[in-house]
């Protein structure tokens, strides 16, 4: 279900019929983050935010938070690519989570140096571009892990704002390049979002990518979530409202828009899911 920022509507019917329509089929529950948070991230990200050539099957990728719910389908999307993604967690157990779900290599940021560990990896070379959704505690030493040319591609700020910083120093590291994503300008227009759409259902009817769901809610309590639950730091994968009885959705719509306004209103907090 996807949530229009702009209108404060769900966005499009043809996007609720084919949810409903694979719930359906596959016997599966809806997960909040399927179509709105969780997938889009990992598609703007790994599909539209790219370092300078794009990237090839092969390539050294480090994502942060590896084991959150973006991470997880990230994780997924791009062993599907054919990329190498180096994917930092919290805990050795998290590090596994991360590696079974297609991470080539993980790290335990809390017990190593994720920057020595990833030249290690890359025999010196450093990645091609950091996804980082933790911010301020990760940031000087993600700079260090990019090669020449290589894109920093903050997209959350978990642990704190990036303070500001000189430009040069993006020279002296290697002609370094620097971006702030945000979801909604990849889904500014009905276009956008049905495109996001449709690739997300390629990748998930196809196998490709798995979607994690580590809470469940029934659809009775949605207004009883508690926030706290999409920020909780500790927590693997996402959240989903399950949704039983598929002709019941509709009339919960606005329960629906209460969940996604409230996870917009909470911002870059989501990002880590580590």
């Amino acid at each position: 279900i996807q949530f229009d920022r702009a209108s404060g509507a769900l966005e499009g019917a043809n996007l609720w019929e084919r949810t409903a329509a694979l719930a359906l089929a596959t016997g599966s529950k809806i997960s909040s983050h399927f179509s709105h948070r969780g997938y889009n991230s990992c598609a703007n990200l790994l599909r539209k935010t790219l370092p300078q050539g794009g990237l090839q099957a092969g390539d050294f990728v480090l994502f942060h938070a590896a084991a959150g719910g973006v991470g997880l389908i990230a994780c997924q999307w791009a062993k599907a690519l054919g990329l190498q993604l180096i994917g930092t967690a919290g805990s050795d157990e998290k590090c596994a989570l991360a590696k079974a779900n297609g991470a080539a290599h993980v790290i335990n940021y809390r017990t190593e140096d994720f920057a020595a560990r990833v030249k290690e990896i890359t025999g010196g070379q450093g990645v091609k571009v950091v996804y980082d959704s933790v911010g301020k505690d990760t940031w000087d030493k993600s700079l260090d892990c990019l090669r020449p040319f290589g894109l920093m591609a903050s997209f959350g700020n978990a642990s704190g704002v990036v303070p500001p910083f000189a430009p040069g120093m993006l020279g002296a590291k290697g002609s370094l390049y620097v971006t702030r994503q945000t979801l909604f300008t990849h889904i500014a227009t009905r276009e956008a979002t049905q495109a996001m759409a449709d690739e997300l259902f390629a990748v998930v009817t196809g196998g490709q990518v798995k979607i994690h769901i580590e809470q469940r809610y029934a659809l009775a309590d949605v207004i009883q979530l508690n926030v706290a639950s999409l920020v909780d730091l500790e927590a693997a994968g996402g959240p989903a409202v399950e949704m039983e009885n598929i002709r019941t959705i509709q009339p919960a719509v606005a329960c629906a828009v209460d969940l996604a306004a409230a996870e917009t209103t909470i911002g870059d907090q989501v990002g880590r899911w580590d």
